[in-house]
């Protein structure tokens, strides 16, 4: 693969289709868990820089005081789909989530 100009945009990632009963629960999970990864993005960057919400890092913070709240209504719904659906098209979901993410960068 040739190497991207300077300034050249990175194309977004080719996520798998969620619009399944069955696929939605895994890619969510990996894309709402992404906001448990910004609240300590966020938490270390206003320590050691100093920065909070309104100086720079509230993309990190997503939701707020409610990513906490949000995590566990998710994790409670894709409890209740597993039983439902089974946890294998859940978990094959999550996984090419994962792997589409993994290899954005590499485009």
């Amino acid at each position: 693969m040739a190497p991207r100009p300077p300034g050249a945009q990175t194309p977004a990632p080719d996520l798998p289709r969620l619009r399944t009963p069955a696929r939605a629960p895994g890619g969510l999970h990996v894309l709402e868990g992404a906001t448990l990864g910004g609240k300590v993005i966020e938490r270390e960057v206003h320590r050691r820089l100093g920065l909070d919400r309104a100086s720079g890092t509230s993309f990190f913070g997503a939701y707020g005081s409610q990513v906490l709240p949000r995590w566990r209504e998710l994790c409670a719904v894709i409890e209740r789909e597993a039983r439902t659906l089974g946890v294998d098209p859940i978990a094959e979901s999550a996984r090419a989530t994962f792997d589409a993410i993994e290899e954005w960068p590499l485009r």
